[in-house]
């Protein structure tokens, strides 16, 4: 399911791009594309879409996975953690860490949402009626992203920076 994002224009950062899915999507796409070139201009149209995200800056830093905005996808919200690190915006990359740490369970790993069951955006294979959710369940996922984004650690490049 992809969801129409900001309105293309002539020139700038979203020239030629039909949507962003996600704001972890288009993190994991910048943090392992590999190329500089490509990283600059991802990079760049993922903060011009932050900066004009009126939901962005509604005061519930999250990064909900789908299209509910009431809870806490706690792995995509460290990948923007790591992403806002990697591009110098330490202040919004901290307000997301703490975030993160909120979600951190009694023994030290990481719930997967901030919620009972967060819809995914996804509908299930076997009941195309229900949807899939994500489960506030530790989870493997979201303690690794966690951790890179604490780091600021690309797994991609191996490093502390960007392609």
């Amino acid at each position: 399911m992809f969801l129409p994002s900001y309105p293309t224009v002539n020139s700038g950062p979203l020239h030629g791009a039909a949507c962003l899915y996600d704001n972890a999507v288009a993190a994991i796409a910048l943090v392992g594309c590999g190329e500089q070139d490509k990283a600059r201009r991802i990079g760049a149209a993922i903060l011009w879409a932050i900066d004009n995200d009126r939901s962005w800056h509604d005061g519930r830093l999250r990064n909900a996975y789908g299209e509910d905005r009431d809870g806490v996808w706690t792995e995509g919200t460290s990948q923007m953690a790591l992403l806002l690190k990697l591009l110098g915006r330490t202040a919004e990359a901290k307000s997301l860490v703490a975030v993160i740490e909120s979600q951190r369970s009694p023994d030290g790993g990481f719930y997967a949402t901030s919620v009972r069951a967060l819809p995914t955006g996804f509908m299930l294979d076997t009941d195309p009626a229900k949807p899939r959710l994500y489960f506030r369940l530790p989870h493997l996922g979201a303690a690794s992203w966690a951790a890179l984004a604490e780091r600021g650690f690309n797994p991609f490049t191996a490093t502390k920076g960007l392609p």
